[in-house]
């Protein structure tokens, strides 16, 4: 299967960091952006790994192998999805 164009993160990363750098803003502030940027990028990462694993039908291998880890570590950091239910209960919310 051909690998799809990923997205351009480090250009996004650069776009962040001008535009806090940009901004009359203290240190712990931009500290503060940067957290909440982090938070929001690892909710999305939860819930595509959902979709990976509900849609695509990916394992835990495929997951870790895709990431650079281990199945266990893989299942470890994502087996609850963005709003921190466990996937089984994720999968159910969602149908509802």
């Amino acid at each position: 299967m051909p690998r799809r164009q990923r997205p351009n993160i480090d250009a996004v990363v650069r776009d962040f960091a001008g535009a806090v750098a940009d901004a009359d803003a203290s240190h712990l502030e931009r500290a503060a952006a940067a957290l909440r940027l982090a938070a929001e990028a690892d909710t999305y990462a939860r819930a595509e790994v959902m979709a990976a694993r509900e849609l695509d039908g990916a394992s835990w291998t495929d997951v870790g192998a895709e990431l650079g880890m281990s199945r266990q570590a893989a299942h470890e950091r994502f087996r609850t999805g963005p709003e921190g239910f466990h996937s089984r209960w994720y999968k159910l919310r969602s149908t509802k």
